[in-house]
Order: C-alpha cells, then structure tokens, then sequence
C-alpha cells in the first residue's frame, strides 16, 4: 500500500470517529431535551400555559404576553437549556454547532405545536431578534428544508417543500399553512449570487458582530 493511501485512509477513519463524537453529543441532546420542563421548578407553570401558547401566533404581542406569565419557571427552563440563546451571554454568537442544531429542530418541532406554526416564518422573526448575518441566516434556512425532507416520521415530505434556485423558501404544505418567501420578488435584492449565500446584506439595521449581539428570542 502507498504512502498516499495508507495517509487517505487513516485521514478517512479520524473524520469518522469525529463525526461519531458530533453524532453521539447529538444523540444525548435528543435524550435530555428539555428535560426540565417535567422537573418541579418548570412543569406547574408550563403546563399552565403552554395550551394557551399553542393558539397564538409565534412572536405576536399576545404570545409575548403569555410568556412572561411563565415568570421563575422560564428563567429556570433557559439557565438549564443551553440551545436557548438566553443561556449564553451574548446569546447565538456564543453557542456551539450542536447547540445550534439542537435549536433549529426545536424550532421545528415547536412550530408544529402552534395553529398556524411555521419554522420559516419563526426564523424570519429570529432574524433581527438574534441578529443573524444573511448568510447565517440563508444556512438555517436551507438546514430546515433538510431536515424537513428526510423527517419519515409523518413530517413534511420533499416534494412539498418548493425552494427557488436563490436558496428561498417559495411555498410549503405544512399544516395547512403557506410560508411568504423570505424576500418578495424573487431573487435577493442584496446581490445573492445563485448559491444564495455570497451576497451581502445592504439592510441599514444593526447587524453586526454576533459577539456582541444575539439577544434571545422567546421560543420556548
């Protein structure tokens, strides 16, 4: 066997048992969960109220006004959680890849709790609330088409979700539901190119080093 090879191989075995090491954090995330929502500081309040959640609108006043009647039990629930941005200091910039992930499938499973959920239009209120970059922001989004079209499991099936050459969300079945495209008109005003991530946002708002930015979104 050639040095090359030989080199290959070893190189091939260490990215597998990397990738296990990532698999296996992600494997006990979907065993602790939210794990403290059934513990006694966080379930009397969260049973209380997540009914009345679930009937309103993602991010809407009314939510945000059922959500402080949480109190204590969602500063428990968010010091407890590290994919909630709220654990973190400087919120999403200082989370990891598993945390991230962890959190985007929260997101979606969450959506599905609400009437009219939607974890694209869920993401498009995060935008500004985490002060995610277009490009982070493109990279969640297409990471949720993903997992939506291999989820067997009575989710979304693939040919239900319909995304333009622009990387842009243009229509999707769930539920019932029609999710707008992230821009209107088509392609990114902000010169996307054709992968929809090189372009750069020309929005006047504050986007700037997620280091010091990414204050936390209520989703619980």
């Amino acid at each position: 066997m050639s040095n090359w090879k030989e080199s290959t191989m070893k190189h091939q075995a260490r990215v597998a048992f990397l990738l296990g090491v990532f698999s296996r954090e992600l494997a006990k995330r979907a065993v602790s969960h939210d794990a403290s929502k059934l513990g006694p500081e966080e379930a009397p309040r969260f049973e209380e109220i997540t009914h009345k959640l679930e009937g309103l609108t993602y991010g809407s006043p009314e939510y945000q006004e059922s959500l402080k009647e949480l109190g204590p039990a969602l500063e428990h629930h968010y010091t407890h959680n590290r994919h909630h941005p709220e654990h973190h200091e400087r919120g999403i910039g200082e989370m990891n890849l598993v945390d991230i992930i962890e959190m985007i499938c929260d997101w979606i499973a969450a959506a599905e709790r609400h009437t009219d959920g939607c974890p694209f239009k869920s993401l498009t209120k995060n935008e500004d609330r985490f002060h995610l970059s277009f490009e982070m922001t493109v990279i969640f989004r297409r990471t949720i088409a993903a997992v939506l079209s291999v989820n067997a499991d009575g989710g979304v099936p693939h040919n239900e979700i319909i995304i333009n050459p622009d990387g842009f969300l243009e229509f999707w079945k769930g539920w019932g539901v029609e999710c707008e495209k992230r821009e209107e008109g088509g392609n990114d005003a902000r010169g996307t190119s054709s992968d929809g991530a090189s372009g750069k946002s020309s929005r006047t708002d504050s986007h700037e080093d997620p280091e010091t930015h990414g204050g936390g979104s209520e989703r619980v």
